[in-house]
């Protein structure tokens, strides 16, 4: 079966979602590693995740729904959202902040989780409650 091409609405939609999509990465860029307070960080990390996440979703529905080519609504369901979700779930999972300096630590391993902070070295897991929610300030 030939492919038809996309109609104007689906191409509208493609390109709202890359232009939507770079902006949301640079700002994102500029929050997470130029910024140095880890307590805003944490707060506007996890928002963006999750608004990244259900815009992703949004977009996949809408480009869909839009296009003349319609894909399984179960394939949507049973393998695209939870990915989504997975994906959104691990990066608030793994993705950790010193409180000392401010750094934003990617982990390279999912299997270890880091000790240290590589930038000052600070120990990550010897936070206390306090520490954790940005009431102590640290000099």
């Amino acid at each position: 079966m030939p492919q038809q091409p996309l109609n104007a609405v689906s191409s509208g939609l493609i390109a709202c979602f890359a232009c939507t999509w770079i902006v949301l990465f640079c700002v994102n860029a500029y929050v997470l590693f130029s910024r140095r307070d880890a307590t805003f960080k944490r707060k506007w990390f996890r928002r963006m995740v999750v608004l990244m996440s259900g815009l992703f979703i949004f977009f996949v529905v809408a480009i869909n729904a839009s296009s003349g080519v319609q894909m399984a609504w179960p394939f949507l369901l049973c393998v695209l959202f939870p990915i989504v979700i997975l994906i959104a779930w691990l990066n608030l999972k793994l993705t950790k902040f010193c409180d000392h300096c401010g750094a934003t630590i990617l982990p390279g391993n999912f299997l270890v989780r880091p000790k240290y902070c590589p930038r000052c070295g600070t120990p990550l897991d010897a936070m206390t409650k306090a520490d954790a929610e940005g009431f102590v300030n640290r000099t």
